[in-house]
C-alpha cells in the first residue's frame, strides 16, 4: 500500500509570484525616504543642493533642473540611486582641505537604514 501526500502551494506560490513587485516597491519606498531625510538635512544656501537631490530608478531618471550632473540609471528594479545633481554636492557631504564636511545625505541613509530590515521583512507578510 502506497501512502500519498499532497502539499498545497497555493499560498507559498502566490506569494512567490508577488514578491518580485513588493521588493520594487520598498525599494522605491526607501529610496524616496532617504531622498526627502537628505533634502531637510542638506545644508542651505541658496537652495540649490537642496532642489538638486532627486532619486534615480530603473526606468525614472529625472534631474532636476539645476542639475549639473546626473545620477546614473540603476541596471536593477532593485536599485535606486539617491544623490545631489550638482557638481559640489561631494564637497559639501564630505568636506575638503579647506571646508569642514557638512554630511546630510549619509546621516539620512543611517536614519532610514534602521528601517530597512523592517521594510523587507514586511514584504513576506503581506
Amino acid at each position: 500500500m502506497t501512502t500519498r501526500v499532497f502539499t498545497d502551494t497555493r499560498n507559498l506560490n502566490n506569494l512567490i509570484r508577488r514578491l518580485p513587485q513588493r521588493a520594487r516597491d520598498r525599494v522605491r519606498a526607501v529610496a524616496f525616504q532617504v531622498e526627502a531625510l537628505s533634502k531637510t538635512k542638506a545644508p542651505v544656501d541658496t537652495g540649490s543642493l537642496r532642489n538638486s537631490i532627486y532619486t534615480s530608478l530603473r526606468d525614472e531618471n529625472n534631474p532636476p533642473e539645476v542639475a549639473t550632473e546626473v545620477l546614473p540609471n540603476p541596471d536593477s528594479e532593485l536599485t535606486a540611486f539617491v544623490g545631489p545633481s550638482v557638481e559640489y554636492g561631494i564637497y559639501q557631504e564630505l568636506g575638503t582641505s579647506k571646508m569642514d564636511a557638512q554630511p546630510y545625505l549619509l546621516p539620512a541613509l543611517r536614519q532610514v537604514e534602521q528601517q530597512l530590515e523592517e521594510h523587507f521583512r514586511s514584504i513576506a507578510d503581506e
